[in-house]
């Protein structure tokens, strides 16, 4: 069956809700043991592989499936940290514009974070910028925001299998700006502080880069849409609301298959340079 896109994302919890919407047509799993789904909602056909968490397991897991297929578009999702002052609360939606590994890089003597660029390309594609970012697709992010924001405004019923008749969440933010992803997850205040100050971030992810480069090296348009789980600092696990962010995953997801159209394939790709 061809597919509208293909979804990615670390654990099953993290997709489960969406996927309680759809109908899911097929279940298999990939050579090492990477389960992939096959669904559709209204005529939007799509594939959900579950890569397990970090860039290691993204990256192997969506290496295996792109040498097989090309998507016309993949979306990395799943709950993150949000970092306060950028727009986002519990609950909230963030859009990725860019991605960047904290870890990849040259020590700074002077500071922690950032570190200083690599002195060679990553990719060596115009994704890339200088300092080791790479930068999303701006069309794709920009619509992206507008389809979810528009359709949580209208606070209609979700499409799909929705027997409860949820709606969406007139008030919930939708922002877009920088993600970092981290090998390990920041759990104090002044980390925190210094990461924001470094790299003005939206969210924190285990999985965004790897995903984001692995798109890039395929040639695959790629968008990370995240919904905030808990403020990224201080580990206080009462603080979190898990079941409130894949609840927000899940609409998210659905508003950009509300209008029966895959929008993506009518935004033109950046021009190599």
């Amino acid at each position: 069956m061809e597919i509208d896109l293909l979804i990615a994302v670390a654990t099953p919890m993290e997709i489960d809700p969406f996927l309680a919407l759809s109908k899911v047509v097929h279940r298999r799993t990939m050579p090492g043991n990477i389960p992939l789904i096959t669904a559709c909602i209204n005529d939007i056909k799509f594939q959900v592989i579950i890569t397990g968490p970090g860039m290691v397991n993204t990256a192997l897991a969506l290496g295996c499936y792109l040498g097989h297929h090309h998507p016309p578009l993949i979306i990395q999702t799943g709950i993150a940290g949000f970092f306060h002052g950028k727009g986002l609360s519990m609950g909230g939606v963030g859009i990725a514009t860019a991605e960047i590994n904290i870890h990849c890089g040259v020590e700074n003597p002077e500071q922690c974070f950032p570190l200083l660029p690599l002195p060679f390309s990553l990719t060596g594609t115009p994704m890339e910028g200088s300092d080791g970012q790479l930068a999303m697709h701006p069309g794709l992010v920009n619509t992206a925001r507008m389809h979810i924001t528009q359709q949580f405004l209208s606070g209609r019923v979700l499409p799909g299998i929705n027997p409860l008749k949820a709606s969406y969440p007139r008030k919930c933010p939708v922002i877009s700006g920088p993600f970092i992803t981290v090998s390990t997850i920041t759990a104090s205040k002044p980390t925190a502080t210094r990461l924001s100050r470094a790299y003005t971030p939206v969210m924190e992810s285990m999985e965004g880069m790897a995903a984001a480069h692995t798109a890039c090296r395929y040639d695959v348009p790629f968008l990370e849409i995240r919904c905030a789980s808990n403020p990224v600092g201080v580990r206080d696990k009462k603080a979190w609301d898990i079941p409130l962010a894949v609840e927000g995953i899940a609409m998210a997801l659905a508003a950009l298959f509300d209008s029966g159209e895959p929008f993506w394939t009518q935004i033109t790709p950046p021009d190599p340079i």
